[in-house]
């Protein structure tokens, strides 16, 4: 096998780049049981997926990851103590899969992380406007932190030639 090639065994210090999107849906077989994860809107961290697992009509509440949601489940039907890693299942390690789930993404989103913040640029243009630095009608950035222990995000991005500031907390704008 090559050595550039992503496996499950060599996969303990990759970073997948993989786009969820909402709503989309894996299924795998274990132990002769159908399981569906589904990437849903996570309702205590707004700006990240939540993750539901079902099999055989029962469904998990939402988890913040898919190594969780099908952990959880498996253990609740078969009584073992079982565990999965989420992107395993999800097949994430498969390059075929990531190769087609990649395939029409234009663009990555930076992150850069910064002490306890992490800044997210997550579209980017240029203009020769100086007063802009560079940046021109479309660039968007944001900054994801914890404030008095709870999710916060800041968002700026630059509309008809106007900068734009939203600060959210929990998932309340507050400014």
């Amino acid at each position: 096998m090559p050595k550039d090639k992503k496996t499950i065994k060599n996969t303990s210090s990759q970073q997948l780049i993989v786009p969820f999107c909402l709503h989309m849906r894996v299924s795998c077989e274990l132990n002769v049981e159908i399981f569906i994860i589904s990437i849903v809107q996570n309702t205590t961290s707004p700006f990240e997926p939540g993750f539901v697992c079902i099999c055989k009509e029962k469904s998990t509440e939402i988890s913040s990851s898919a190594s969780t949601a099908i952990t959880t489940l498996y253990q609740e039907i078969f009584g073992k103590r079982t565990e999965y890693s989420g992107p395993a299942i999800m097949r994430f390690y498969n390059d075929q899969i990531i190769e087609r789930l990649l395939q029409d993404v234009t663009f990555f989103p930076i992150y850069i992380k910064v002490q306890s913040f992490l800044v997210v640029v997550s579209n980017i243009g240029y203009s020769k406007n100086n007063g802009c630095r560079g940046a021109e009608n479309g660039f968007t950035s944001s900054i994801l932190t914890k404030f008095q222990k709870k999710h916060s995000f800041v968002s700026q991005r630059i509309e008809n030639n106007t900068c734009i500031l939203r600060i959210y907390h929990e998932s309340n704008i507050v400014a």
